[in-house]
């Protein structure tokens, strides 16, 4: 009888090999259809799973074959084209198969998703088995996730590459429309394959800020016109998603929920209701990789100028960009980092920036805001003190050497300024600094000031010398009646809006900064300079210059 079954099992083989090497159809060709029908040939007496010898020679062959006709476009007429799927699917089942072949069958695949041919996938896809479904989604998933440190010498990322369109606009954009279709075939299957990497995908392509790491060159890695279709394409997803009870009730209860941009076809949420602690509370589930390439992700938009930034996006980064920069329990070069993207963001935001302060202030529970801008008050003071502890604020745009950086000795005034002005008008701000310790900070960076007339003063021991030893600051007194009041008031302007005088410049924001906190005069608005000082945002950096931005990240 055992005789018999070899004798059978042996002419199977031979009518196989002999169809490899002869004119058969290709639709004859498979001795394996259907889940584990190989792999239950394959379990040898020692009782591990493997693939015989021969039968490695038969795949492979099989696999040439098949070759042939991947990819398809969605007219051709390929004879057994569905046991073809078949077989892929099978043999690119983990741990099942030797490498090589799982590889070359990933690579088929992978090819054809790239062509954005994917009807006959799809439909294969939808009886298959959802928990073989999860593996393989995860198994891909895992090689082209932007923040996983994408490996581009992959041989399944570069055969999805080099089948991309010519004019494809985003590498991901294939794969995210493939998972749109799949979840349109089968919704139900698509909410299992939510938590199996598709979620984490997601969310690390907005922490990315859609950023596409299997792209060539620098500038479709970061040109905004090639993120915001894959943006468009995610948001498309997320919204049919949304549309099933299971799939929707997985995202609620995933990252995606609390951080991926608002829009009016999405549900998740509203600017102005508890943004502030649903993003604290998300980032509070997400590693140091995560939080480090949010933070690199924001500089990286924030010095494209030719990117626009939304009211919602500027939000969301600076509730981002503060919780990181005045966070105690971040390592010190990674809040550092925060600060300098929030130093940014200042130089693009203008008066967006004081309202968001504002809206972040009456979403926050004052003992944590103030806990925030205690620790980025106490940072600052490091950063005026050019202490060593502090030579990652400036890594972003002087990688190799920090010594040179035009902003050494300048960037803490920059964000005195800011925060002084936002403080003039929230009444909230102005007491947290207060408590801060602004007065502390403020005494450091008057150390070693250098007035316009070539003289300094070193060491002032008492704040009131700030003030009152200051030297004459360009600017004119305009008297004016308040309309409400009657009363008459005085506005104090500055002569000029761009001080390229760096000495002029901290003296100025220095002396009124002192007289806003400590000085106040409710009859005197006093107007900061409001293009700052010529070093604010003198660095430029091109998209094929800006991967080093992402280097630091371990």
């Amino acid at each position: 009888m055992q005789r018999n079954s070899a004798q059978s099992q042996a002419a199977t083989t031979l009518s196989v090999d002999s169809f490899f090497s002869g004119n058969a159809t290709v639709s004859s060709a498979s001795t394996f259809r259907g889940l584990g029908s190989l792999t239950g040939k394959a379990i040898l007496n020692v009782g591990k799973m493997t693939v015989k010898g021969i039968e490695q020679i038969i795949i492979s062959r099989r696999l040439s074959v098949m070759a042939k006709y991947f990819p398809h476009r969605a007219g051709d007429k390929v004879p057994g084209l569905t046991e073809m799927y078949t077989d892929l699917l099978e043999l690119s089942r983990p741990e099942l198969y030797p490498e090589s072949i799982r590889v070359r069958a990933l690579q088929m695949l992978l090819a054809q998703i790239a062509s954005r041919s994917i009807e006959k996938l799809v439909e294969v896809l939808s009886d298959w088995p959802v928990v073989e479904l999860r593996l393989v989604i995860r198994d891909v998933t895992s090689r082209i996730d932007p923040i996983r440190q994408v490996n581009i010498q992959d041989p399944i990322v570069l055969e999805y590459q080099r089948n991309l369109a010519n004019g494809e606009s985003h590498s991901l954009a294939p794969f995210v429309d493939f998972l749109s279709a799949l979840n349109s075939s089968n919704s139900q299957a698509f909410s299992e394959i939510l938590s199996a990497g598709v979620e984490e995908l997601l969310v690390h392509l907005y922490i990315s800020d859609f950023r596409d790491q299997i792209a060539s060159s620098g500038y479709n890695k970061t040109a905004f016109s090639q993120r915001s279709i894959l943006a468009f394409a995610c948001d498309q997803l997320l919204l049919e998603a949304c549309s099933d009870p299971s799939s929707y009730e997985q995202l609620e209860h995933c990252p995606i929920h609390g951080l991926w941009s608002l829009s009016p076809m999405l549900p998740f949420g509203k600017m102005e209701v508890d943004r502030c602690s649903q993003r604290r509370e998300w980032w509070g589930t997400l590693g140091l990789r995560e939080i480090q390439w949010r933070i690199s992700s924001a500089f990286d938009v924030l010095v494209d100028w030719g990117r626009s930034l939304t009211e919602v996006f500027s939000f969301d980064l600076l509730i981002d960009l503060l919780e990181f920069s005045g966070s105690t329990e971040l390592p010190d070069p990674t809040s550092f980092r925060a600060l300098r993207s929030l130093h940014r963001f200042f130089i693009r935001s203008g008066d967006r920036a004081v309202r968001g302060l504002r809206m972040y202030l009456d979403q926050t529970p004052l003992d944590h805001a103030q806990d925030v801008f205690s620790c980025i008050i106490q940072r600052l003071l490091l950063l005026s003190l050019q202490d060593p502890a502090a030579d990652s604020f400036y890594k972003f745009c002087c990688p190799q050497s920090t010594v040179a950086c035009h902003l050494r000795g300048k960037a803490a005034l920059h964000l005195i300024q800011r925060f002084s002005q936002s403080a003039q008008s929230n009444d909230t701000l102005y007491q947290v600094l207060i408590q801060a310790d602004i007065a502390g900070l403020l005494s450091s960076a008057s150390t070693a000031v250098e007035y316009p007339d070539g003289t300094t003063q070193q060491d002032w021991s008492s704040y009131a010398l700030l003030w009152e030893k200051q030297p004459p600051v360009p600017s004119e007194e305009l008297n004016y009646i308040n309309e409400a009041s009657g009363d008459l008031l005085t506005k104090v302007i500055f002569s000029s809006n761009r001080i390229s005088n760096p000495a002029t410049y901290r003296t100025e924001v220095l002396s009124l900064a002192w007289k806003l906190f400590f000085r106040p005069d409710p009859k005197a608005d006093i107007l900061f300079p409001s293009l700052h000082h010529e070093a604010w945002g003198s660095i430029e950096l091109e998209p094929s210059d800006r991967d080093h931005v992402y280097l630091w990240i371990k």
